[in-house]
Protein backbone atom coordinates (compact mmCIF):
# COMPACT_ATOMS: atom_id res chain seq x y z
CA UNK A 1 0.00 0.00 0.00
CA UNK A 2 1.31 3.43 -0.88
CA UNK A 3 0.17 6.92 -0.01
CA UNK A 4 0.10 9.66 -2.62
CA UNK A 5 1.99 12.84 -1.80
CA UNK A 6 2.21 16.00 -3.90
CA UNK A 7 5.70 17.43 -4.26
CA UNK A 8 6.53 21.12 -4.39
CA UNK A 9 6.46 21.14 -8.20
CA UNK A 10 3.03 19.57 -8.43
CA UNK A 11 4.08 15.98 -9.16
CA UNK A 12 2.32 13.23 -7.25
CA UNK A 13 4.86 10.92 -5.68
CA UNK A 14 4.27 7.56 -3.97
CA UNK A 15 5.67 6.76 -0.58
CA UNK A 16 5.18 3.56 1.42
CA UNK A 17 2.43 3.71 4.02
CA UNK A 18 3.42 3.33 7.64
CA UNK A 19 2.91 -0.24 8.84
CA UNK A 20 0.87 -1.31 11.82
CA UNK A 21 0.38 -4.51 13.77
CA UNK A 22 -2.99 -4.97 15.45
CA UNK A 23 -3.24 -6.76 18.78
CA UNK A 24 -6.33 -7.90 20.68
CA UNK A 25 -7.48 -10.02 23.59
CA UNK A 26 -10.70 -12.01 23.22
CA UNK A 27 -12.52 -14.03 25.83
CA UNK A 28 -13.62 -16.78 23.43
CA UNK A 29 -12.55 -18.11 20.08
CA UNK A 30 -13.45 -15.55 17.44
CA UNK A 31 -16.97 -14.89 18.70
CA UNK A 32 -16.64 -11.16 19.19
CA UNK A 33 -13.24 -10.11 17.98
CA UNK A 34 -13.62 -10.42 14.20
CA UNK A 35 -16.06 -7.48 13.67
CA UNK A 36 -14.14 -5.40 16.18
CA UNK A 37 -10.81 -6.12 14.51
CA UNK A 38 -12.31 -5.40 11.10
CA UNK A 39 -13.37 -2.03 12.44
CA UNK A 40 -9.90 -1.46 13.89
CA UNK A 41 -8.45 -2.14 10.42
CA UNK A 42 -10.68 0.57 9.00
CA UNK A 43 -9.59 2.98 11.71
CA UNK A 44 -5.98 2.25 10.82
CA UNK A 45 -6.74 2.83 7.15
CA UNK A 46 -8.38 6.16 8.01
CA UNK A 47 -5.08 7.08 9.66
CA UNK A 48 -3.09 6.08 6.52
CA UNK A 49 -1.68 2.97 8.18
CA UNK A 50 -1.26 -0.34 6.37
CA UNK A 51 -2.06 -3.33 8.59
CA UNK A 52 0.87 -5.70 8.17
CA UNK A 53 0.11 -8.17 10.97
CA UNK A 54 -2.41 -9.23 13.61
CA UNK A 55 -1.79 -10.90 16.97
CA UNK A 56 -4.78 -12.19 18.95
CA UNK A 57 -4.81 -13.94 22.31
CA UNK A 58 -7.76 -15.82 23.81
CA UNK A 59 -7.94 -15.26 27.56
CA UNK A 60 -10.53 -14.13 30.10
CA UNK A 61 -9.07 -10.64 30.49
CA UNK A 62 -5.94 -8.69 29.52
CA UNK A 63 -2.87 -8.97 31.70
CA UNK A 64 -2.83 -5.88 33.98
CA UNK A 65 0.90 -5.37 33.43
CA UNK A 66 1.64 -6.39 29.85
CA UNK A 67 -1.83 -6.75 28.23
CA UNK A 68 -0.77 -10.12 26.76
CA UNK A 69 0.88 -13.16 28.29
CA UNK A 70 4.67 -13.34 28.16
CA UNK A 71 4.56 -15.78 25.26
CA UNK A 72 2.19 -13.62 23.24
CA UNK A 73 4.25 -10.51 23.95
CA UNK A 74 7.24 -12.33 22.49
CA UNK A 75 5.15 -13.28 19.44
CA UNK A 76 4.08 -9.67 19.05
CA UNK A 77 7.69 -8.49 19.20
CA UNK A 78 8.71 -10.98 16.50
CA UNK A 79 5.76 -10.03 14.29
CA UNK A 80 6.54 -6.33 14.63
CA UNK A 81 10.16 -6.96 13.72
CA UNK A 82 9.40 -9.20 10.74
CA UNK A 83 6.94 -6.77 9.12
CA UNK A 84 9.02 -3.75 10.16
CA UNK A 85 6.07 -2.20 11.95
CA UNK A 86 5.98 1.51 12.71
CA UNK A 87 3.30 1.17 15.36
CA UNK A 88 1.33 -1.42 17.35
CA UNK A 89 -2.39 -0.75 17.81
CA UNK A 90 -4.31 -2.42 20.66
CA UNK A 91 -8.04 -3.08 20.36
CA UNK A 92 -8.63 -2.36 24.06
CA UNK A 93 -7.80 0.65 26.16
CA UNK A 94 -4.29 0.43 27.58
CA UNK A 95 -2.94 1.71 30.86
CA UNK A 96 0.32 3.62 30.92
CA UNK A 97 1.98 0.55 32.44
CA UNK A 98 0.73 -1.77 29.71
CA UNK A 99 1.75 0.68 27.00
CA UNK A 100 5.23 1.08 28.43
CA UNK A 101 5.71 -2.68 28.78
CA UNK A 102 4.70 -3.39 25.19
CA UNK A 103 6.84 -0.58 23.82
CA UNK A 104 9.88 -1.84 25.74
CA UNK A 105 9.43 -5.36 24.35
CA UNK A 106 8.53 -4.49 20.75
CA UNK A 107 10.71 -1.44 20.26
CA UNK A 108 7.93 0.51 18.48
CA UNK A 109 5.27 2.96 19.63
CA UNK A 110 2.09 1.40 21.02
CA UNK A 111 -1.34 3.06 20.96
CA UNK A 112 -4.87 1.91 21.72
CA UNK A 113 -8.12 2.32 19.78
CA UNK A 114 -9.14 5.56 21.52
CA UNK A 115 -5.76 7.17 20.83
CA UNK A 116 -6.02 6.17 17.18
CA UNK A 117 -9.46 7.80 16.89
CA UNK A 118 -8.11 10.99 18.43
CA UNK A 119 -5.25 10.96 15.91
CA UNK A 120 -7.75 10.67 13.05
CA UNK A 121 -9.53 13.76 14.31
CA UNK A 122 -6.26 15.66 14.67
CA UNK A 123 -5.40 14.81 11.07
CA UNK A 124 -8.74 16.07 9.80
CA UNK A 125 -8.79 19.19 11.92
CA UNK A 126 -12.01 18.38 13.80
CA UNK A 127 -11.77 20.20 17.06
CA UNK A 128 -15.00 22.09 17.55
CA UNK A 129 -18.58 22.09 16.47
CA UNK A 130 -22.03 23.47 17.04
CA UNK A 131 -24.85 21.35 18.36
CA UNK A 132 -26.96 20.47 15.31
CA UNK A 133 -30.27 21.48 16.88
CA UNK A 134 -29.19 24.92 18.09
CA UNK A 135 -31.78 27.43 16.96
CA UNK A 136 -34.24 24.78 15.73
CA UNK A 137 -37.09 25.42 18.11
CA UNK A 138 -40.14 25.99 15.90
CA UNK A 139 -40.79 22.33 15.10
CA UNK A 140 -40.24 18.93 16.76
CA UNK A 141 -36.66 17.68 16.66
CA UNK A 142 -35.84 14.17 15.44
CA UNK A 143 -32.24 12.98 15.60
CA UNK A 144 -30.62 10.07 13.77
CA UNK A 145 -28.25 8.02 15.87
CA UNK A 146 -26.51 4.74 15.25
CA UNK A 147 -23.33 2.77 14.86
CA UNK A 148 -20.95 3.99 12.19
CA UNK A 149 -21.99 3.08 8.64
CA UNK A 150 -25.47 2.01 9.72
CA UNK A 151 -26.79 4.22 6.92
CA UNK A 152 -27.87 7.32 8.86
CA UNK A 153 -26.81 9.84 6.22
CA UNK A 154 -28.40 7.76 3.46
CA UNK A 155 -31.63 7.69 5.47
CA UNK A 156 -31.42 11.45 6.07
CA UNK A 157 -31.16 11.93 2.31
CA UNK A 158 -34.07 9.58 1.67
CA UNK A 159 -36.35 11.25 4.23
CA UNK A 160 -35.49 14.87 3.49
CA UNK A 161 -34.26 14.93 -0.10
CA UNK A 162 -30.92 16.31 1.12
CA UNK A 163 -27.56 15.58 -0.46
CA UNK A 164 -25.47 14.70 2.57
CA UNK A 165 -22.37 12.62 1.67
CA UNK A 166 -23.20 8.95 2.21
CA UNK A 167 -20.04 6.86 2.04
CA UNK A 168 -18.49 3.83 3.70
CA UNK A 169 -16.10 6.02 5.67
CA UNK A 170 -15.70 6.18 9.43
CA UNK A 171 -16.82 9.50 10.98
CA UNK A 172 -18.13 10.85 7.66
CA UNK A 173 -20.77 12.88 9.57
CA UNK A 174 -19.00 15.41 11.76
CA UNK A 175 -20.36 18.73 10.59
CA UNK A 176 -23.81 19.60 11.96
CA UNK A 177 -26.54 18.58 9.50
CA UNK A 178 -30.20 19.52 10.00
CA UNK A 179 -32.93 19.24 7.37
CA UNK A 180 -36.69 19.98 7.50
CA UNK A 181 -39.02 17.09 6.73
CA UNK A 182 -42.73 17.19 5.97
CA UNK A 183 -44.81 14.03 6.25
CA UNK A 184 -48.51 13.30 6.68
CA UNK A 185 -49.33 16.94 7.37
CA UNK A 186 -46.61 17.34 9.98
CA UNK A 187 -43.18 18.99 9.92
CA UNK A 188 -40.09 18.20 11.97
CA UNK A 189 -36.38 18.97 11.96
CA UNK A 190 -34.22 15.95 11.18
CA UNK A 191 -30.58 15.96 12.34
CA UNK A 192 -27.72 13.54 11.79
CA UNK A 193 -25.04 12.67 14.35
CA UNK A 194 -21.58 11.16 14.23
CA UNK A 195 -21.50 7.37 13.94
CA UNK A 196 -20.62 5.55 17.13
CA UNK A 197 -17.83 2.98 17.40
CA UNK A 198 -16.58 0.86 20.26
CA UNK A 199 -14.52 2.74 22.85
CA UNK A 200 -15.53 6.09 21.34
CA UNK A 201 -13.66 8.86 23.24
CA UNK A 202 -16.47 11.36 22.73
CA UNK A 203 -15.67 13.34 25.89
CA UNK A 204 -12.24 14.22 24.50
CA UNK A 205 -13.32 15.47 21.05
CA UNK A 206 -15.54 18.57 20.84
CA UNK A 207 -16.85 17.52 17.42
CA UNK A 208 -18.14 14.30 18.95
CA UNK A 209 -19.66 16.05 21.94
CA UNK A 210 -21.41 18.70 19.87
CA UNK A 211 -23.21 16.27 17.57
CA UNK A 212 -24.03 13.75 20.29
CA UNK A 213 -25.34 16.55 22.48
CA UNK A 214 -28.25 16.79 20.05
CA UNK A 215 -29.50 13.46 21.42
CA UNK A 216 -30.18 15.07 24.79
CA UNK A 217 -32.40 17.71 23.20
CA UNK A 218 -34.27 15.55 20.72
CA UNK A 219 -37.99 14.91 20.92
CA UNK A 220 -37.35 11.54 19.27
CA UNK A 221 -34.24 9.56 18.38
CA UNK A 222 -34.25 7.33 15.32
CA UNK A 223 -31.75 4.62 16.24
CA UNK A 224 -30.59 3.37 12.84
CA UNK A 225 -29.24 -0.21 12.84
CA UNK A 226 -27.34 -2.01 10.11
CA UNK A 227 -29.58 -5.06 10.08
CA UNK A 228 -27.14 -6.83 7.77
CA UNK A 229 -24.23 -6.58 10.22
CA UNK A 230 -23.33 -9.89 11.91
CA UNK A 231 -22.79 -8.04 15.20
CA UNK A 232 -25.90 -5.86 14.99
CA UNK A 233 -26.90 -6.64 18.58
CA UNK A 234 -23.49 -5.56 19.88
CA UNK A 235 -23.70 -2.37 17.82
CA UNK A 236 -27.11 -1.58 19.32
CA UNK A 237 -25.67 -2.09 22.81
CA UNK A 238 -22.76 0.26 22.05
CA UNK A 239 -25.16 3.00 20.94
CA UNK A 240 -27.35 2.51 24.01
CA UNK A 241 -24.27 2.71 26.24
CA UNK A 242 -23.31 6.10 24.79
CA UNK A 243 -26.89 7.39 25.04
CA UNK A 244 -26.95 6.45 28.71
CA UNK A 245 -23.55 8.02 29.36
CA UNK A 246 -24.61 11.37 27.89
CA UNK A 247 -27.90 11.37 29.79
CA UNK A 248 -30.18 10.52 26.87
CA UNK A 249 -30.88 6.87 27.60
CA UNK A 250 -34.35 7.52 28.99
CA UNK A 251 -35.55 9.64 26.07
CA UNK A 252 -37.92 8.37 23.35
CA UNK A 253 -36.33 6.12 20.74
CA UNK A 254 -37.58 4.40 17.59
CA UNK A 255 -35.45 1.50 16.36
CA UNK A 256 -34.97 1.52 12.57
CA UNK A 257 -33.65 -1.66 10.96
CA UNK A 258 -31.86 -0.43 7.84
CA UNK A 259 -30.45 -2.39 4.90
CA UNK A 260 -33.27 -4.94 4.93
CA UNK A 261 -32.68 -5.41 1.21
CA UNK A 262 -29.41 -7.24 2.00
CA UNK A 263 -30.01 -8.48 5.54
CA UNK A 264 -30.37 -12.20 6.28
CA UNK A 265 -33.93 -13.20 7.25
CA UNK A 266 -32.63 -15.01 10.32
CA UNK A 267 -30.86 -11.85 11.47
CA UNK A 268 -33.97 -9.75 11.01
CA UNK A 269 -36.02 -12.28 12.94
CA UNK A 270 -33.55 -12.22 15.83
CA UNK A 271 -33.64 -8.41 15.99
CA UNK A 272 -37.44 -8.34 15.92
CA UNK A 273 -37.60 -10.88 18.73
CA UNK A 274 -35.20 -8.86 20.86
CA UNK A 275 -36.61 -5.36 20.33
CA UNK A 276 -40.30 -4.40 20.27
CA UNK A 277 -41.86 -2.73 17.26
CA UNK A 278 -38.84 -1.84 15.10
CA UNK A 279 -39.41 -0.33 11.66
CA UNK A 280 -37.65 -2.10 8.78
CA UNK A 281 -36.41 0.02 5.88
CA UNK A 282 -33.89 0.24 3.09
CA UNK A 283 -32.46 3.73 2.69
CA UNK A 284 -30.98 2.57 -0.62
CA UNK A 285 -34.22 1.39 -2.24
CA UNK A 286 -36.77 3.38 -0.22
CA UNK A 287 -38.56 0.25 1.00
CA UNK A 288 -40.36 0.85 4.29
CA UNK A 289 -39.80 4.62 4.28
CA UNK A 290 -43.53 5.55 4.16
CA UNK A 291 -44.14 3.30 7.17
CA UNK A 292 -41.20 4.92 8.97
CA UNK A 293 -42.58 8.42 8.37
CA UNK A 294 -45.97 7.34 9.71
CA UNK A 295 -44.29 5.86 12.79
CA UNK A 296 -42.31 9.07 13.37
CA UNK A 297 -45.42 11.22 13.20
CA UNK A 298 -47.26 8.86 15.56
CA UNK A 299 -44.41 8.91 18.08
CA UNK A 300 -44.11 12.71 17.91
CA UNK A 301 -47.83 12.98 18.65
CA UNK A 302 -47.30 10.69 21.65
CA UNK A 303 -44.40 12.86 22.80
CA UNK A 304 -46.55 15.97 22.53
CA UNK A 305 -49.27 14.29 24.60
CA UNK A 306 -46.76 12.87 27.08
CA UNK A 307 -47.84 9.33 26.18
CA UNK A 308 -44.53 7.89 24.96
CA UNK A 309 -43.84 4.55 26.69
Amino acid sequence: MAVARRSGIGVVEQRPARRAVLVAVQDRDGAATSPSLAELRRLADACALAVAGVVVQTRARPDPDTYLSAGKVAELAVTAAVVRADVVIAEDGLSARQTRALEERTGVPVVDRATLILDIFDRHGHGSGVAPLCGVDRMPAVVLAGYTNAGKSALLNRLSGAAVPSTDVLFATLDPVVRPVRANGHAFALADTVGIVRHLPYRRVPAFRSTLDALRHADLTLHVVDAAAPDALDQISAVHDVRREIGAGHLPELLVLNKVDIARPAGLTALRRTFPDPVAVSARTGAGVPALLRAVVTRLRQVELGAVP
